[in-house]
């Protein structure tokens, strides 16, 4: 497929627009992310700084809010960066830092673009694609590394997807979410044992006052794996009730070495 061909279908499904509306939200809530992103580079110094890696592959490296570039860059000989979509202000600024090499990959393994072309396929003919039958790989490193790093990915990689096929109304909400499933199952498997760390939100809480959680969702669909060096925080992610309507919303995240 072409590169044009699949920023068509990235932009189609929202990927693009999603990610600048995240970094637009960062901006807003800017002191309130900072110690989430805090945590998180904290986290991931701690775990690069007591091994003996020389190598680093990140999963969802996005605008790099959350990584620590500068102690990646005077720690480790070559990092690889994943996204299906790199943001061009990142790639301008990576363009002859040769320490850094970004990727560009469907984390889930060709599950976006299977995703789409059922979704066409049902509007030209009306032939439903099985939800069993939504192929995808999982993850597949360009190169092995000594280490990996999944970044505040695992529940992203089901929204989009399980959100653009909800709209074509082909799929029950049972049917989506046995395939949310399917995919955090094959993320987490696909993390090397021994040489992986996951840092993922799990919770969101909405609050109409201050101390008191409305409601609250579980963002994962399936059982984390058992990890050492467990840490959890809370991410004050959206004060103006802009993402939840009427809410503050926090999402609780746990980082672990798996």
């Amino acid at each position: 497929m072409s590169d044009k061909l699949f920023h068509r279908i990235l932009r189609r499904m929202d990927y693009i627009s999603d990610q600048a509306g995240i970094f637009s939200r960062y901006t807003c809530e800017m002191g309130n992310w900072n110690s989430h992103l805090d945590n998180t580079r904290q986290y991931i110094c701690n775990y690069i700084s007591k091994n003996n890696f020389n190598t680093l592959s990140v999963l969802g490296s996005g605008w790099l809010l959350d990584l620590p570039v500068d102690f990646l860059s005077h720690n480790l000989k070559k990092i690889l960066l994943y996204d299906v979509y790199h943001p061009p202000q990142i790639i301008h600024k990576f363009r002859n830092n040769d320490r850094f090499e970004l990727i560009t990959a469907d984390i889930t393994g060709d599950l976006i673009v299977n995703a789409y072309n059922a979704v066409n396929l049902y509007k030209k003919s009306k032939v439903k694609t099985r939800i069993t039958d939504l192929e995808f790989t999982g993850f597949e490193p360009v190169e092995e590394t000594d280490c990996y790093i999944s970044l505040n990915i695992l529940n992203q990689l089901d929204n989009l997807i399980a959100d653009y096929l909800k709209k074509s109304r082909i799929y029950t909400e049972k049917e989506l979410n046995k395939l949310r499933t399917r995919i955090q199952q094959s993320h987490l498997k696909k993390l090397p044992k021994d040489k992986s760390c996951l840092i993922t939100d799990v919770e969101e809480l909405r609050y109409r006052k201050k101390d008191v959680p409305v409601t609250s969702k579980n963002l994962l669909y399936t059982k984390l794996p058992e990890g050492s060096n467990i840490q959890t925080w809370d991410w004050i992610f959206d004060t103006t009730g802009s993402y939840n309507k009427g809410c503050k919303t926090v999402l609780k995240v746990i980082a672990m070495e798996i």
